[in-house]
């Protein structure tokens, strides 16, 4: 089976935007959780800080980690291809650790959570396609 690449990537870049917004939706609902202080490298710990702002979720990144894709597959020689045109705003990386496949703008924030609800969206098209996968994430 053939993979329409461009159309795979819109559906899962618009689904990644839907539980982007959801998970989003759910923290504002909830309120802040953190507060930004301002704390100077070698400040007194016993210092009480000022409150300079606060945060939904703690700052992170998520991918989609492929699992089972060869790298002479036609689908990811496709993708590669894609993420190699300016402005299609994806990108593909093969290491040790795996082949990774970020698709940007799906949620446009810095909480972790809602990045990676973003990627699980994401996800659910790629199976569809036959791709499997699984998300990884990390603090910043």
């Amino acid at each position: 089976m053939t993979i329409d690449i461009k159309q795979m990537i819109r559906e899962a870049r618009a689904a990644g935007k839907v539980a982007a917004d959801r998970k989003l939706n759910e923290l504002v609902k909830a309120g802040p959780r953190w507060n930004v202080v301002n704390d100077p490298l070698f400040s007194d710990p016993t210092e009480k800080k000022d409150i300079v702002g606060q945060m939904l979720d703690l700052c992170g990144f998520a991918n989609i980690r492929l699992v089972e894709m060869n790298s002479n597959s036609k689908t990811w020689q496709n993708l590669k291809k894609y993420a190699a045109v300016d402005g299609n705003r994806i990108m593909v990386h093969s290491s040790e650790y795996g082949k990774t496949l970020s698709i940007f703008d799906m949620s446009r924030r810095q909480e972790v959570s809602v990045n990676k609800a973003a990627c699980e969206g994401a996800l659910e098209v790629l199976e569809e396609y036959g791709i499997r996968g699984y998300v990884d994430s990390r603090l910043d």
